[in-house]
Parts: C-alpha cells; structure tokens; sequence
C-alpha cells in the first residue's frame, strides 16, 4: 500500500514524462477520446473529481472546446495543474488548408469566469496556430480577452494560478466559454 506522498511524487513524474514527451502510448496512460487512461485516473483522483477535463496539461494534451459551449474546470491538485484547451477559428470552407487567411480578421472572445467561493487568481495565455503566445490576461474573478484571429485553424489557451497562493485555496474552480465571428 502507497502513501499519499507517494501516490503524488508518482503522479508528478508520470504527467511530467507525458508533458515532455507527449502522449505516447495508445490510450493506457492518456487517451484523447476518453478521458480514463492511467495518467487522467491519478490527476482526476488528486482533484477529488471536480475537472473531468484532466488529464489536460500540454498543447499535445490539451481538451478541446466547441464554440458556445460552458466548460467547468478547477487547477487542482496544489502545484500539479495547469489546464491547455484548443480553441477553433473555423473556416467557411470546409476545403481550405488549416491556416488559410480570411479576408479580415475573425474576433475570438474568451470569457472566463471564477464563482465567488473560488479565491485561486489565475494567469491566461492565449496561443497562436503556432504556440506562440499572443495575449496574456490576469482573471481576479472574471476575464476577457478578445483576438482579432488573422488564421483559420486552432489556437491554444494556458490557465495556471497566477503566483503561489499560501495557504491553497479550497474551491480553484472556475468557467469558460469561447465564441468566434462578429
């Protein structure tokens, strides 16, 4: 039987081989399309079930997104979460190259949103198709960030706490939602 510091130093090494390398196994450890390997039960566990996101910690790992729709997610457990999603500019033409170029640039707006229970500041940082960061916010409660996307394709957005809070708060959760055109 393993303590909880082991079951941790476990977890830490096995999601930093996977953030390093990148999903690497077909599905045991981290799986895409479902969200039960080996590396998403142990990250799932630590955040005592609140993010069923996780394991989401890596562009290659990231969870993706539609439009519209309301996410719910927590940076959960204490200095071993970060959350990656893939955000998607379409392009009206289903036939187009990913990263084609529309006529002007396409708004994307990102909200994110903290209940008031959850005291956990964060950082957010929005990537471009080719990771490269385009836009940093600080979310104190609620956030904002607009994009004016000169691409078509998939961009990226990073949550992490913003600073090292003492002591961690109780409720790290908080909301996103993304939407993109005029």
């Amino acid at each position: 039987m393993s303590s909880p510091q082991d079951e941790r130093a476990f977890l830490a090494k096995l999601q930093a081989l996977l953030v390093e390398f990148g999903p690497m196994d077909g599905g045991y450890l981290w799986g895409r399309s479902y969200r039960n390997g080996r590396l998403d039960d142990l990250k799932q566990q630590a955040a005592r079930g609140k993010d069923p996101q996780e394991c989401n910690d890596s562009f290659a790992m990231a969870t993706e997104i539609e439009g519209g729709a309301l996410l719910l997610a927590n940076l959960e457990p204490q200095g071993l979460d970060v959350d990656f999603y893939e955000l998607r500019v379409p392009n009206p033409d289903p036939k187009a190259p990913e990263g084609a170029r529309p006529g002007t640039p396409i708004p994307l707006r990102v909200h994110l949103k903290r209940p008031d229970a959850s005291m956990l500041d964060l950082k957010v940082t929005l990537f471009d198709l080719s990771k490269r960061p385009v836009k940093t916010g600080e979310m104190r409660g609620e956030l904002k960030l607009d994009h004016p996307c000169d691409r078509y394709g998939t961009y990226f957005l990073k949550i992490e706490p913003l600073g090292a809070p003492t002591p961690w708060p109780a409720n790290t959760s908080y909301s996103l939602q993304y939407s993109v055109g005029p």
